[in-house]
């Protein structure tokens, strides 16, 4: 019992069959010793019987602490058992809990990959907004600076416009000066004409005159 109470899994030497099987070939051999044809001194017989007995006793000793090894370990194994049940059942109870944070964590997965790819498509709405935005900006500078240029154009216009109606004033007045000295030559004019007409009367009156006289004093 000693050594069983040191081994915390105790295994048998033995099986309990062959003790057993052991006592039963002491009791045969103690049987044909009580034959009356086996001739052997009392003494003797009493000796070997007496062995026997012992032998006997120490097998029923040993029996009994196998019986006893046997019932521990059948509790240990039955201990054994219900815990091996109670490992299992706890290994089923984690992998069941694993299979219920695989999918939680697959559906946690699946629900931020669907926001990032939410935020993706808000970013590239964004970045195309952006550009576009960009785009018209730019437009609006190069339509700024059109009308810049426009402006510029249009003043340049004014000027050239204003350098005109001051060209145009001062071919005006141009006129008009020569106008009057147009009218004033015209009327110059006249005056010599009617002179030179009445100067011209005069000669042909003269040569006329003259022709007729010269006719005359031919004749």
């Amino acid at each position: 019992m000693r050594a069983v109470n040191q081994q915390k899994y105790p295994i048998p030497p033995k099986d309990i069959s062959s003790y057993r099987y052991q006592l039963l070939e002491d009791k045969f051999q103690f049987e044909q010793l009580r034959e009356p044809n086996v001739v052997v001194e009392e003494h003797v017989i009493q000796i070997q019987i007496k062995e026997l007995k012992q032998h006997n006793q120490e097998l029923q000793s040993q029996m009994c602490q196998l019986e006893k090894i046997n019932d521990i370990q059948e509790q240990f194994n039955s201990q054994q058992s219900i815990d091996i049940l109670k490992y299992k059942k706890q290994i089923a109870d984690l992998s069941r809990q694993l299979l219920e944070q695989e999918i939680t964590s697959q559906k946690v997965e699946a629900g931020f990959q669907a926001q990032i790819e939410m935020y993706n498509a808000k970013l590239i709405h964004q970045q195309h907004k952006l550009i576009e935005e960009g785009q018209n900006q730019i437009k609006i500078y190069q339509l700024l600076e059109q009308n810049q240029n426009q402006k510029i154009e249009i003043q340049r216009l004014n000027i050239h416009i204003k350098n005109d109606s001051l060209y145009i004033n001062d071919l005006t007045d141009t006129n008009q000066v020569l106008t009057e000295q147009y009218s004033q030559q015209q009327i110059k004019f006249q005056c010599f004409q009617q002179s030179h007409d009445q100067k011209l009367s005069t000669i042909k009156t003269e040569l006329a005159q003259f022709y007729d006289a010269m006719s005359k004093n031919s004749q």
